[in-house]
């Protein structure tokens, strides 16, 4: 059939079927009213907005820097939102995040010393073309850009989009009746489909697939449509050369250089706090057995235990129940954040579907019980026999069950994760999952297809006032996490006249923070600039040993120090002091006078 043809066939289906509902989107902001929300933020005595960078749509990389003074000259915390550019609540979060911030410092004087001290940078939406593309129907997840992309390599690029079968104003699934198909339906919910495990004997009746017909007629669905490249792709650490969203190379796009171009622009960054799928808060990564290799691609053991430090303080300031699996890290920005750009980089998901808890049923035993029932109970699945029924059950020997006692069936735990979802949907009233409806397919003559599954924005977004509930916890561990940043300072320093106008000059550098003056990791990479030991001298002063700029191995948390000394020729009188300086712009620098008391 033509491919215009076909496109004609699929309007005259359409016609006449109602939109779908777009309340998943409800009081989420599209671009033009997060820069509003933006721009009235920057309006605050702590606050200023600046543009990153244009993409490639023209929209603004926005990003709300937190501080006062002289901003950029201070220890900065990059917080990114929407890392994964469909997961519009991570930008939704990351603006909650910047105003908890400037409301505390308004009453609380911690906070507001903390703002003194310590910068936050806000870039809450990095890729706003791609997110913006899930607020225009038919809805579609995917968090790609606009890109046009030969995705099946054939010569053409964005050819085969998806297509909305049912007039409902989403691209969801399609199933297809087929024996030779992979898919068969949940045996304990119908609308959700599993893959068949052969092993068991289960044989395949699907093919499952995306939404639409095969526009350019290659026995394939949908695999070349609009756009695009993945942000969270797109970095370079064990970038996927050729992979799906990965753009034509490494940081290709215009909001990955902004953003890259930021960062490296920015010395004083210490830390990165992401909002994004490739988690680290919940379950921290897992550290490398063998550090021999030149390329690192796993947490150095070093780092471990800070990474756990990290994970345990979110775990007390944060609900993480239920909490999902990091994602793979192939391209994303969290991981080049650590093995690139050696910062400290954290991450969390933000927000996850809950784990809903099946009710219990009459048959199930109540509070009453035994106590050893109730034990029992409590280590086993719903419907699974217990030790102590078993061991009954051999007792009786050969006994019939009663015959009107019919045995309970185990739950098939295959799409856990799905099945939890449609139980949270029934529990917040909202309608996630479109029903399967048949539709005639021109590709498919004379076969069953189908038309439904989960509407595509519905297991990435929470009711917004459900988001809200989780910015308070986020908000306080970003004050708490700021404020495990080294403290340096300048122990033991002492001035000692050697005669002959000499002087020698020594002191100590140790720093009380919690954290090291940099990641085994960052120390590494080269990124960060060296702590370093500074004096100042007069013109008539000679330096005989030593620097005047003494670069330093980083110092261990809780106490790691290091001695450096100088000797210094005053050709006269020395003067009455000289002044230390200790720092690195993503640390911040403290000073001491050294005086020097030379005997007539």
């Amino acid at each position: 059939m033509h491919m215009f043809a076909r496109v004609a066939l699929v309007l005259l289906f359409c016609s006449g079927i109602a939109q779908a509902d777009s309340a998943w989107l409800e009081g989420y902001a599209n671009h033009e009213q997060l820069t509003t929300q933006l721009k009235q933020l920057a309006d605050e005595d702590r606050a200023s907005l600046a543009s990153l960078g244009k993409t490639a749509e023209g929209r603004d990389v926005w990003v709300l820097t937190v501080g006062r003074g002289d901003v950029d000259q201070k220890p900065g915390v990059l917080v990114m939102g929407a890392v994964q550019a469909d997961e519009i609540f991570a930008s939704e979060l990351a603006v909650e995040m910047a105003k908890g911030l400037l409301n505390k410092a308004g009453d609380d004087e911690k906070v507001a010393k903390l703002l003194d001290e310590v910068t936050f940078y806000f870039i809450p939406r990095p890729s706003p073309d791609a997110t913006e593309r899930l607020f225009a129907s038919p809805y579609i997840a995917g968090g790609v850009n606009s890109r046009s992309t030969d995705a099946d390599r054939d010569g053409a690029t964005d050819e085969d989009p998806s297509d909305d079968l049912n007039g409902d104003g989403v691209y969801s699934q399609m199933r297809v009746a087929d024996p030779t198909g992979e898919w068969i339906v949940h045996p304990d919910d119908p609308r959700i489909m599993i893959r068949a495990d052969r092993s068991k004997g289960e044989i395949g009746k699907y093919r499952l697939l995306t939404e639409g017909i095969d526009n350019d007629n290659d026995e394939k669905w949908n695999e070349d449509g609009p756009g695009g490249v993945d942000f969270n792709k797109n970095f370079t650490f064990e970038y996927p050369f050729f992979g799906e969203a990965a753009g034509p190379h490494q940081v290709s796009e215009p909001e990955t250089r902004a953003v890259a171009d930021f960062a490296f622009g920015h010395g004083n960054i210490f830390m990165v706090l992401s909002i994004a799928p490739q988690q680290n808060l919940i379950k921290p990564w897992a550290p490398a057995n063998n550090e021999s290799g030149r390329i690192k691609t796993k947490v150095l053991k070093a780092d471990v235990p800070y990474f756990k430090s990290f994970a345990d303080a979110y775990g007390k300031k944060v609900t993480t129940a239920g909490a999902p699996s990091a994602a793979s890290e192939a391209g994303s920005f969290v991981h080049w954040a650590y093995f690139h750009y050696g910062r400290w980089s954290l991450a969390t998901p933000g927000w996850w579907i809950p784990k809903v808890e099946a009710e219990k049923t009459a048959e199930q035993p109540d509070e009453a019980s035994d106590d050893s029932s109730k034990e029992a109970s409590e280590e086993t699945e719903p419907g699974e026999p217990t030790e102590s029924s078993n061991e009954t059950a051999a007792d009786e020997g050969d006994k019939q069950a009663e015959p009107d006692k019919e045995e309970t069936k185990k739950p098939d735990t295959r799409a856990a994760d799905e099945v939890n979802a449609l139980a949270w949907f029934d529990k917040i009233g909202r309608e996630g999952f479109i029903e399967w409806q048949t539709v005639d397919h021109p590709d498919f003559a004379g076969k069953q297809v189908e038309v439904g599954g989960f509407h595509p924005l519905s297991r990435l977004l929470p009711p917004h006032d459900e988001l809200l509930k989780r910015a308070g916890g986020h908000v306080e561990f970003l004050i708490e996490t700021a404020s495990t940043r080294p403290q340096l300072a300048i122990a033991e320093a002492t001035a000692e006249e050697l005669g002959g106008g000499v002087v020698r000059i020594k002191a100590t550098a140790i720093n009380h923070g919690p954290l090291p003056t940099m990641s085994a990791m960052g120390n590494i990479t080269g990124q960060l600039q060296r702590l370093e030991l500074a004096i100042e001298l007069p013109k008539s002063a000679k330096l005989l040993s030593g620097t005047a700029r003494y670069p330093l191995a980083v110092l261990k948390d809780h106490g790691g120090n290091v001695t450096k000394q100088w000797l210094i020729e005053f050709a006269g009188d020395p003067p009455n002091s000289l002044k230390l300086t200790l720092g690195t712009p993503s640390i911040g620098f403290v000073s001491k006078k050294v005086e020097i008391n030379v005997e007539d």
